[in-house]
């Protein structure tokens, strides 16, 4: 499953980081921009309640992985319209496929780990599908920089790694499928409620994110940089640097959470106050700077963030957190550029 994810990360990791550089040079405004990039946010999570219900009443995590991953075609697809609308329509699409493939997927991963660790099949899985995320927006950079700046072209080589990773779900469903499915019988769903610590957490992180930049914004003011010069190639370039920057900060943000607890949360979020130095950026050092806070935010995400809901949320619904976590909150603050 993490070759899977991976390629699957190299197609829509791609065209969320030239998405909104594609979107300006349509004619879309930020505040556009910014609404589809939270309304694709939030279906991406709160949509995942509905669909790991379903899946855990159905037992059919593999359609669920199948029709969820295949939804990844709306990135490719974008290289055939010019049309704003579409695009937007095709950005949301992906995300609702995110959000039925994401619970199956690690229902699955857990399933299949057991003789492993949880812990480190997860962790594996975790840094295969990292690796998807930066290297296709290189590829892509790379693509737009060989082609003259040619969206179209960019998004249709995406095409390539979206079939391999049909045939990589094909595989992997012809080795594990049925045994996964065997497993999955024996499962049993248990009751339980969420405390009311844990949602004042998750309060408070919805009231932080308030105040934050979102990455398509960031990528967005980038491109209104780059396009009159003609580098339009550099865009994917600087979300690479959020996907770059986030996996290291995250093990050492995780680490440091274990060592000082929730404490910690309270240094990182004050820091969050002192983005405002660099709101309204007119130069790419900037939009690089805004970049490498960004990622350091999804670190927290990934890491303290995660960790701290974990002391919040009995173990019988972590599964739950997974499908709605209160970074879920996040996406809503998108509606407010």
């Amino acid at each position: 499953m993490g070759i899977v994810s991976m390629l699957g990360d190299i197609v829509y990791e791609s065209g969320r980081g030239i998405a909104p550089d594609y979107l300006r040079f349509l004619g879309a405004s930020a505040l556009l921009v910014g609404m589809v990039s939270g309304a694709g946010e939030f279906i991406g999570y709160a949509a995942r309640l509905v669909s790991g219900n379903l899946a855990d009443r159905s037992r059919a995590y593999w359609l669920f992985i199948f029709f969820g991953y295949g939804l990844i075609l709306a990135i490719p697809l974008i290289g055939f319209t010019f049309s704003i609308e579409v695009v937007m329509a095709l950005l949301l699409l992906e995300r609702f496929g995110k959000a039925l493939r994401s619970p199956s997927r690690d229902t699955v991963v857990s399933i299949v780990s057991k003789g492993v660790g949880s812990g480190k099949a997860f962790g594996l899985h975790e840094a295969i599908d990292q690796i998807g995320a930066i290297i296709g927006p290189l590829i892509l950079g790379g693509v737009m920089f060989y082609t003259a700046n040619n969206y179209p072209i960019a998004f249709k080589i995406l095409l390539i790694p979206f079939v391999l990773m049909l045939v990589a779900i094909a595989y992997t469903y012809r080795k594990i499928g049925k045994g996964v499915q065997v497993e999955a019988k024996s499962i049993k769903d248990e009751g339980s409620s969420l405390t009311r610590g844990f949602w004042i957490y998750c309060i408070a992180i919805l009231l932080n994110t308030l105040g934050l930049i979102p990455v398509a914004l960031i990528l967005y003011s980038g491109a209104s940089i780059l396009q009159p010069l003609g580098q339009q190639w550099i865009v994917p370039l600087l979300y690479v640097i959020v996907q770059g920057v986030d996996a290291p900060l995250a093990l050492i943000s995780g680490y440091l959470f274990d060592k000082v607890g929730v404490k910690l949360l309270t240094f990182l979020r004050i820091g969050d106050t002192l983005q405002f130095l660099l709101d309204n950026p007119q130069d790419l050092n900037t939009v690089r700077l805004l970049a490498v806070r960004s990622s350091l935010n999804a670190a927290v995400e990934r890491g303290p963030d995660d960790g701290g809901s974990s002391t919040l949320v009995k173990v019988d619904l972590l599964d739950m957190f997974e499908r709605v976590p209160p970074t879920a909150c996040h996406p809503v603050t998108h509606f407010t550029v």
